[in-house]
């Protein structure tokens, strides 16, 4: 899986011209060298430095702190209305393509999100979390969600004319909307 914003695809066959693709792009294994992996395509066989992709598996070692640094990747990219690439994110697309980077399957939208993974409150809240917001002073239908850094911050794409950026909960409306906290490492 391209575990960077963008990287870019070899082929073996030299006629054909590289590709750039994007964060979550999951192609097949066909090998590993020590600086690559060869990877089957609909267009052939390609190469992708290592620097650019990981395997996935379940058992990534310190993924929490590679899903923060990943996220932290795209601070200031601009917010894109069901966003899910380097060109942009939504709040929900933000964390779809995060999570899946590590072969985690979220649900598209917050709204669906919310249901899945672990229960926890906020006081028990880790980094890595996903911290969900509702309208109504937490109590209505959920409109967004970020993931939590700890230290009351979080990391989210947050409305149409903004950009990825890390919020203090405290004293804003988002701290009166919280809703939920949902584990998933």
């Amino acid at each position: 899986v391209v575990s960077q914003p963008t990287a870019t695809l070899n082929f073996i066959n030299e006629t054909q011209i590289a590709q750039v693709v994007s964060i979550g792009t999951i192609l097949p294994l066909v090998e590993e060298t020590s600086t690559h992996y060869k990877l089957l395509t609909p267009d052939g066989i390609c190469y992708i430095s290592k620097e650019k992709a990981h395997i996935v598996d379940n058992t990534q070692i310190n993924a929490v702190e590679q899903i923060i640094e990943l996220a932290k990747s795209f601070l200031d990219l601009r917010y894109a209305w069901a966003g899910t690439s380097a060109a942009g994110f939504d709040c929900s697309g933000f964390v779809y393509t995060l999570f899946r980077t590590f072969d985690i399957w979220l649900s598209r939208d917050a709204q669906e999100q919310v249901f899945e993974g672990a229960v926890y409150t906020y006081q028990e809240a880790i980094p890595g979390d996903l911290l969900f917001f509702a309208y109504e002073e937490g109590n209505g239908e959920v409109h967004h969600v970020g993931l939590y850094l700890g230290d009351d911050q979080m990391i989210h794409s947050q409305t149409p004319g903004s950009k990825v950026m890390i919020t203090k909960l405290e004293g804003t409306t988002y701290q009166k909307e919280l809703c939920a906290v949902r584990r998933f490492f």
